[in-house]
């Protein structure tokens, strides 16, 4: 289907251009803002009013400084400013020489004073008079223009500073923050009950949208791995603290793991799991903690079992593997997970909607925490391992560090801007050393309300640390978000609900910018059909043999199949004794072999499978490699389930 220009379309450009003309005119004061992307600019006529160079005179003839935008001129007529320790009203001798470190060179292009047309004794009355009668029209003009040269104004778009930061369905996306992504709201704002508010899940569902390949909602993962339990996943939708199941009474949150927040299931007792639609059940758990005792964990659906997962590692982050259920479940649908044999440890959940393909989402929030708290061997083992999860070598992952507020704010762990920088620098590279192929995506935090929450560090003003962000941003080629760009940061501060935690509101700003800035189109909705999905599918199923073959070096064999790629909802492969393995299982994108397909119509797709390894993977592909056999495998079929 072809593009079509919607009436909401159109309604987005006519907000686009009346910020343009809001920034230009003035009309709305001395800042506009951008009703789609929350972008707050000073107006112009804002700006031509905050151009203050006063000139007070010659060095010759003395001079007295009573601001920093006073400059005087020397005898070559070069403008100057006082930059030295004393404080305004700064007194200068007549026949002073100015220089640095007391003074500094400035450019002020204004016609009347570098001419000093209108310096007193210049003209006598009558001549003033006369001067302005003679002058032309031209004469005029060109001082005019000389005088708007001086203003160096920027109306340019902002700079992008989001080169590299992009999701793909080959991403590992992991977003590192405090309270504003763990999901701590104060003040009259946001509480854990609403979680679904916040930028972090507003975020994540978009991520999830964007990547859909399916009718209606998103084929692939769904969700997000939420590391804090408590404060972050415990309160999504579909779980015990927001509208979803319950749990037994003996379940409780330790101080422990990465976030210090891990969720305990006492042997016996369970969690229950409500209103997501699960095709698969597993989980990351703690086997390195003392207490998790646990040799598996039971997970029924509806009240009847559908298997066990194994809990016996003793890696922190160590993961069960998956149930697959035998059909998608639905809204309506209890997923029980029991402890068995001991206490288990969880310290995330992955329940995917259709498959382990796509971008996965980690979510790892700690309130009033700065860059040095993850900067530990643990941390960053176990930050690695949720990185790397799933995803292969050559895969990238983006890891956004969304740090900062409390090393700006927060009394006692507050830094100055050189010391921000150490730490996050530190961060990363602790990171990288253990997650490679790994892509930063920094943030600059959104100012906070000066009057309720100042700078913390004494000398030191917000500008401070913008500054010391972007350069470093700018130095080593690392994408940024400008929060200090947002409405947040702006005057009076009323996407606040406490001056320093966002609004409902100033989350929704938060999350826009943060889509835009991984190139995902804002799109925080739960998209989903109430059906069990057996009444909405049909099957295809294809002898893997009779693919029809083509010559190459590997030898590639293909299957035309007439169903349209978008309609495609899962792939399977079933052996010569019955069993069925999703299509996942046997990937391995080192290698590059194995079963992938592509659009070749807008009614069918193309299904390929290379005899031996070493495929070059083609961009706007999807693959699947590494089969159960070496070279074509016999006695395998091929089974395509689609809308």
């Amino acid at each position: 289907m072809s593009d079509v220009i919607t009436v909401a379309d159109l309604e987005e450009t006519k907000k686009h251009n009346t910020f343009h003309v809001d920034v230009i005119t003035g009309r709305t004061g001395d800042y506009a803002t951008n009703e789609v992307t929350g972008q707050v600019q000073k107006t112009l006529p804002a700006t031509i009013n905050d151009i203050d160079w006063s000139y007070v005179g010659k060095f010759a003839d003395g001079v007295t400084f009573t601001k920093s935008t006073d400059f005087a001129l020397d005898a070559s007529n070069t403008q100057w400013i006082y930059v030295g320790a004393s404080p305004f009203p700064v007194v200068v001798p007549a026949g002073t020489i100015p220089s640095a470190p007391d003074y500094q060179v400035v450019h002020v292009n204004n016609h009347s004073i570098l001419t000093g047309r209108n310096d007193a004794g210049a003209h006598p009355a009558a001549a003033i008079t006369d001067d302005t009668k003679a002058q032309t029209v031209q004469e005029t003009l060109d001082g005019f223009q000389q005088d708007l040269n001086a203003l160096e104004l920027d109306v340019s778009p902002p700079v992008n500073y989001l080169t590299g930061a992009r999701t793909s369905e080959q991403t590992s996306l992991t977003i590192i923050g405090d309270s504003i992504t763990q999901g701590i709201f104060s003040g009259s704002g946001l509480s854990n009950s609403n979680f679904y508010q916040s930028y972090l899940y507003r975020v994540c569902r978009s991520v999830f949208n964007h990547n859909n390949r399916g009718f209606g909602n998103d084929t692939g993962r769904m969700y997000e791995t939420n590391a804090n339990m408590f404060y972050g996943a415990w309160f999504e939708v579909g779980m015990p603290g927001n509208g979803g199941g319950v749990s037994s009474a003996a379940v409780t949150f330790p101080n422990t793991g990465l976030v210090e927040k891990q969720l305990s299931i006492p042997s016996g007792e369970w969690i229950e799991i409500k209103l997501r639609e699960i095709s698969k059940v597993g989980f990351f758990y703690d086997g390195s903690q003392v207490a998790h005792t646990a040799s598996s964990a039971d997970v029924a659906l509806n009240g009847v079992s559908v298997g066990a997962l194994t809990t016996t590692g003793t890696a922190a982050a160590s993961h069960t593997g998956y149930i697959t259920l035998a059909e998608e479940s639905v809204v309506g649908d209890t997923i029980r997970i029991t402890a068995v044999g001991g206490t288990l440890i969880i310290s995330g959940f992955t329940l995917y909607k259709t498959s382990t393909v796509g971008v996965r989402v980690n979510a790892i929030g700690w309130s009033g925490r700065t860059f040095d708290d993850f900067n530990t061997p643990a941390k960053i083992a176990e930050i690695s391992a949720l990185s790397n999860f799933e995803v292969s070598f050559s895969q990238r992952k983006l890891v956004a560090i969304a740090l900062g507020t409390n090393s700006i704010y927060q009394a006692g762990r507050s830094q100055t801007p050189a010391e921000y920088i150490a730490s996050l620098q530190s961060l990363m590279t602790e990171i990288q050393a253990l997650s490679v192929n790994t892509t930063f995506l920094l943030t600059v935090p959104p100012r906070a309300n000066p009057a309720l929450h100042p700078v913390q560090e004494v000398g030191f003003a917000y500008d401070d640390y913008v500054k010391a962000i972007v350069d470093f941003a700018d130095a080593n080629g690392y994408s940024l978000i400008r929060y200090d760009r947002s409405a947040l940061s702006q005057p009076p501060y009323v996407y606040y609900s406490d001056g320093l935690h966002p609004s409902a509101n100033g989350h929704e700003i938060m999350a826009k910018i943060f889509c835009d800035a991984i190139g995902v189109p804002y799109d925080n909705y739960v998209k989903t059909i109430d059906a069990r999905p057996s009444i909405l599918t049909r099957t295809l199923e294809y002898p893997i043999d009779s693919f029809p073959g083509s010559g190459g070096a590997p030898t590639i064999k293909w299957q035309d199949v007439p169903i349209a790629m978008d309609r495609i909802k899962s792939v399977r492969i079933r052996s010569s004794g019955g069993v069925e393995y999703p299509a996942e299982v046997f990937w391995d994108l080192a290698n590059s072999c194995g079963m992938f397909w592509q659009r070749v119509t807008s009614t069918s797709t193309r299904v390929f499978y290379p005899n031996t390894n070493g495929f070059i993977r083609t961009t706007g592909y999807h693959i699947a490699a590494g089969l159960v056999t070496a070279g074509k495998p016999t006695g395998y079929t091929l089974i395509i389930d689609y809308l």
